[in-house]
């Protein structure tokens, strides 16, 4: 048992040994959460509190585009997005809101009747609620 303990703080004193892991992947694990890129609350609606989306979650005037359409998943890819838009020639339309697919699983029973409400919106053609 003493044996597994001294693993134990030898392994948490090395910071769980990150030199074993190839430096791309440290980098990866050293990110900082970027949610104020994901746009919540314009972009990435809660639609208990929001149902339309801004009018910015478009670049309107830059092609080709890409659709971001999904829950909270989706609009963490947006940092990522936003970086390689730097690099290459793109716009993105940002369609996102939370618990689109599974969250009255995980304890939002709201999910469901957003869900519901949402996909009989006479908006839902033009993209600009729910």
């Amino acid at each position: 048992m003493a044996l597994v303990a001294t693993a134990g703080v030898v392994v948490v004193a090395g910071a769980g040994f990150k030199s074993r892991l190839p430096a791309e992947i440290r980098a990866m694990a050293e990110l900082r959460e970027q949610t104020a890129q994901w746009r919540i609350g314009r972009c990435l609606l809660d639609l208990s509190h929001r149902t339309s989306f801004a009018d910015d979650c478009v670049d309107r005037n830059r092609r080709p585009l890409v659709l971001v359409w999904g829950d909270s998943t989706a609009g963490a890819l947006m940092p990522g997005l936003r970086k390689a838009q730097q690099t290459r020639e793109f716009g993105i339309a940002q369609f996102n809101r939370e618990c689109l697919h599974s969250g009255a699983r995980r304890g939002r029973p709201d999910c469901r009747a957003n869900n519901e409400r949402c996909s009989r919106s006479p908006a839902r053609s033009g993209r600009t609620s729910c």
